[in-house]
């Protein structure tokens, strides 16, 4: 998600549910470590198991943050 104004562009991390059409969350903070330490503390182990495809941008963060909490989910570009 992009916010922008005048002055300043904001890029938020946002985890999206493609079957229910909901936000599950916007991340504040846009490093592997801010990411990785949302997924951790608000979905189980199970949760992050059971996600099988995750898509998002060519961001290389995001990429290894995916590859580090999702370990069933293949990277959809």
């Amino acid at each position: 998600m992009i916010l922008q104004n005048l002055k300043d562009t904001y890029i938020i991390p946002v985890i999206y549910n493609h079957e229910t059409g909901d936000v599950a969350a916007l991340i504040d903070g846009r490093t592997k470590e801010s990411v990785v330490k949302y997924i951790t503390k608000n979905f189980t182990k199970e949760q992050r198991e059971s996600v099988l495809a995750v898509s998002l941008d060519m961001s290389k963060t995001y990429a290894a943050a995916v590859l580090e909490c999702f370990p069933n989910a293949a990277l959809v570009y």
